[in-house]
């Protein structure tokens, strides 16, 4: 099963996010901040990275320009939620999507980036 780390401050949409995810057969980690996920990826080592850009205590561009820079983690998708548009390409994220989310729209782009298709 693959598994999947939201980040995002807002606890009513990490579990949207969850339940979501969780239906569609991905395992689901959940951060609040920058540093809790930092935290999250160096012990669990997840197959996708879904970040809010304004996090609290390590912003997710700042997380993401480390894991695009860092040897062990360069690979690892990133798709960036973010209220102000879509910047991409922001430390070459693979995608970046507008909030509010569209709940079909994140799940095509996880299953497009992992390389799964739709549990029905």
């Amino acid at each position: 099963m693959k598994k999947i780390l939201v980040a995002d401050k807002d606890r009513g949409l990490r579990q949207l996010l969850r339940a979501v995810l969780e239906a569609a057969r991905f395992e689901v980690a959940e951060a609040a901040d920058g540093l809790e996920a930092l935290e999250l990826i160096a012990r669990q080592r997840p197959d996708l990275v879904i970040l809010e850009l304004p996090l609290p205590r390590v912003g997710g561009q700042e997380i993401c320009r480390l894991l695009k820079t860092g040897e062990k983690t360069r690979g690892l998708p990133v798709i960036l939620l973010s209220a102000q548009g879509q910047p991409v390409p922001l430390w070459r994220a693979e995608s970046c999507l507008p909030k509010p989310l569209l709940q079909a729209e994140l799940l095509k782009k996880v299953q497009e980036l992992l390389g799964t298709e739709t549990a029905n």
